[in-house]
């Protein structure tokens, strides 16, 4: 007689969970649709870090050397902390604001030339302040080896 009850108790348990499971079916759909994106959002993430536009070159020493000649008041006091932050700017890949859902994982792009043209100019007003643009023309083809 025991068992019986435990057979109808799980039968009715195993009814509620079908009728939970079939009322919220557009629920599950769109989480599991959710969850898909996430995925792939997060795997465009580590693939596009692998290959950005733009690489920073093995060694950046004489390139530092020679920025230091072409605006000293910038980069004649230069730090390590400093040079890092710079190549970082020009080869980093920053979160893309853009893209601001939900529990999604952010989007990640390297800066346009004007945005780190910009960054430049705030943070070092002094040397890239005043670079007019056949200055940043030179600049550009001489860091990345782009026409500008």
């Amino acid at each position: 007689m025991a068992d019986r009850i435990k057979v109808r108790l799980f039968i009715v348990a195993l009814a509620i969970a079908a009728a939970l499971l079939f009322f919220n079916k557009n629920y599950l759909i769109s989480k599991i649709s959710a969850l898909k994106d996430y995925q792939k959002e997060f795997a465009t993430n580590i693939v596009s870090d692998k290959n950005l536009g733009r690489q920073r070159p093995m060694s950046t020493f004489e390139q530092e050397e020679q920025l230091r000649q072409f605006i000293p008041p910038v980069f004649e006091s230069f730090s390590e902390k400093d040079w890092d932050e710079f190549w970082n700017t020009i080869y980093g890949a920053f979160p893309d604001e853009s893209s601001s859902k939900k529990f999604m994982p952010k989007k990640y792009r390297q800066l346009t030339m004007s945005e780190i043209e910009q960054r430049l100019i705030n943070r070092y007003p002094n040397g890239f302040g005043r670079m007019g643009q056949q200055h940043w023309g030179y600049f550009w083809q001489y860091i990345i080896k782009v026409d500008s």
